[in-house]
């Protein structure tokens, strides 16, 4: 328990402990939750269900595609963030919990995911693999699939990132990037050298120097989305102070002139 209590400290100190899930410059609580609600229901959850019973490979095999973990981030989060809207009270924002911790970190992880998966799929996997599908009885099928999880997916949580106005801090990239790459890497390898299943080959197949190259560059391309997604923010920050700044001076010169009247 001590190990956890200085890890909780060290990405959650107190001065990031705020709340900020119901937070937008553009949009209303309410459409907020409404638009990730929708996104939910509309996209994420009938495309997990169209992927997994028309994919054509057996329902574990998807679990080895880190292309399949960024979707499935991205659906968790969605309506994690929903129902922990719902249950929080807008006059009563928390500290303390791990629900919206979850949910924010959650957040972070797959916005980083989702720079990095569609940048490899369609510059580097993306042309070998249609070519070695092209004669397949369902490459309709096939293309539709990829399209949606490496076009339709990314799409989606770039929106809520230009929506919602939540932080990115670096000290979770620091902790769990690293986490998630070696939990993955550990996984793909058991997929490649036991199991034979096809994993990103020839690009990933753990024999030649190209792995470690390759999983290095997704690593770095990471973190890169994460500091993208920090650059949004600070950006919106900008705009909230120079907003806020000029409310301010609103609301004073209003209050001069009532006080001249």
């Amino acid at each position: 328990m001590g190990a956890l209590k200085k890890l909780h400290d060290y990405i959650w100190p107190e001065e990031l402990e705020c709340y900020q899930l119901h937070r937008s410059l553009y949009l209303n609580r309410n459409t907020l939750n409404q638009f990730r609600l929708s996104c939910f229901l509309l996209y994420y959850l009938p495309c997990t269900l169209y992927t997994f019973i028309f994919g054509g490979l057996p329902f574990y095999y998807f679990l080895f595609f880190f292309t399949i973990w960024g979707h499935l981030a991205c659906m968790v989060y969605f309506v994690c963030i929903y129902f922990v809207e719902r249950s929080i009270r807008p006059d009563n924002l928390p500290q303390k919990g791990f629900a919206w911790k979850f949910t924010h970190i959650l957040f972070e992880m797959a916005f980083a995911a989702e720079v990095t998966i569609p940048v490899f799929f369609w510059a580097v996997l993306a042309v070998p693999y249609f070519e070695s599908v092209k004669n397949d009885d369902d490459f309709t099928l096939i293309l539709i699939i990829n399209i949606l999880v490496h076009g339709v997916t990314p799409l989606l949580i770039y929106l809520e990132v230009a929506f919602n106005y939540i932080p990115f801090h670096f000290r979770h990239a620091y902790v769990f990037i690293p986490i998630v790459g070696v939990v993955y890497s550990c996984i793909n390898a058991i997929g490649v050298l036991v199991l034979q299943i096809q994993i990103y080959q020839p690009i990933i197949d753990w024999k030649s120097v190209g792995t470690p190259l390759f999983l290095a560059l997704a690593f770095s391309l990471t973190l890169g989305g994460f500091a993208i997604g920090r650059f949004i923010h600070q950006r919106k920050e900008k705009v909230f102070h120079r907003r806020k700044s000029l409310l301010k001076v609103g609301t004073e010169s209003q209050r001069n002139e009532e006080t001249l009247f």
